[in-house]
């Protein structure tokens, strides 16, 4: 009890930053197994991305994914459903950040953020790439 009273002070003033590494750190040591500690860092994360920058965004996102390969099934629930209490007052471009940076880290968390908003063949996808390619390449010509 004492620990989760500790924890709830220490969310009380963390950053998004701050909460990204205490998710990472306690998904790294598997400890402590108490659910109510990860929908804490959910729930605290959720107030915060509503005011964001990108960058931080980004870093939770990516904390969120490569998290989910050490966190139980559970307190990976736990983070999510803090979370999700606060996804209708996160406006959707940092959402879209967050889901980017998840999947650029190899986990999509398609069932926090929904499935992609596109799907294309690898053809179309070549071809893009490829005038993307051309256009950074032609500089400012």
């Amino acid at each position: 009890q004492d620990l989760l009273a500790s924890f709830r002070q220490a969310m009380k003033t963390s950053d998004l930053r701050a909460t990204a590494v205490i998710l990472q750190a306690l998904a790294m040591t598997g400890t402590p197994k108490e659910t109510q500690i990860y929908r804490m860092i959910g729930d605290r994360a959720g107030k915060l991305c509503q005011t964001a920058t990108q960058e931080e965004l980004a870093e939770f996102g990516f904390a969120m994914a490569s998290a989910q390969e050490s966190l139980d099934r559970n307190q990976s629930f736990a983070v999510q459903l803090g979370l999700g209490e606060h996804m209708q007052w996160i406006p959707k471009h940092h959402l879209g950040v967050m889901a980017w940076a998840a999947g650029e880290a190899g986990e999509p968390l398609p069932q926090l953020f929904g499935p992609p908003p596109v799907a294309v063949s690898k053809d179309q996808a070549e071809l893009a790439w490829s005038a993307c390619s051309r256009l950074a390449s032609a500089g400012g010509e």
